[in-house]
């Protein structure tokens, strides 16, 4: 458990520069290709930086469920597969996905790892913020720096809100609302 932490415990330019040694030559592992400056080896530092966190995310959403579901799940002959299925994941969803969500925004906006790392073919939402903000950039690109920045921050509202707050209940009531029209319809 305490393996998934070590990235915290690194600075993200030393995890890039690390897989970048790894990497830079062919391996019949890999299928004998060099990673660097692709897509694969960009995802593959990712998920090792943010592994840390979704695991502390989950694992908190997981100790705040409350065991009376479960027993009361058990007591009414659940199995334990259908018990994890029909009343354990529904109650993570919102915590999975609200995790999900922040890490991508997180990721979207990320500078630190992803410069070690990038092809400059495929430059990432966080290098043309930097190069934008740059006080050699022109008034255009230092305006799209600002519109991205603010494009990051309705994606992280909008996650929030439809995970954790008023939006998840209105999407529960538009689905019972569906739900009851369609018995209507059968009846």
């Amino acid at each position: 458990e305490y393996s998934l932490l070590i990235p915290w415990l690194l600075p993200s330019s030393l995890i890039a520069l690390g897989l970048m040694q790894t990497y830079d030559v062919s391996r019949l592992v890999i299928g004998n290709k060099v990673l660097i400056g692709t897509v694969g080896l960009l995802l593959i530092a990712y998920v090792t930086v943010k592994l840390p966190f979704t695991f502390r995310m989950v694992k908190a959403a997981f100790f705040s469920i409350d065991d009376n579901l479960e027993e009361a799940a058990k007591c009414m002959g659940a199995s334990t597969l259908y018990t994890m299925i029909r009343v354990i994941l529904p109650v993570l969803f919102p915590a999975v996905i609200s995790v999900v969500v922040l890490n991508f925004n997180s990721l979207l906006s990320d500078y630190d790892l992803t410069v070690f790392l990038y092809h400059p073919l495929f430059q990432p939402l966080g290098i043309v913020i930097k190069s934008a903000s740059d006080e050699m950039a022109t008034s255009d690109a230092q305006a799209m720096a600002f519109v991205y920045s603010v494009v990051l921050m309705i994606i992280a509202s909008c996650a929030l809100y439809f995970t954790q707050g008023d939006g998840q209940i209105r999407l529960k009531q538009r689905k019972r609302r569906r739900l009851a029209k369609m018995m209507e319809g059968k009846v």
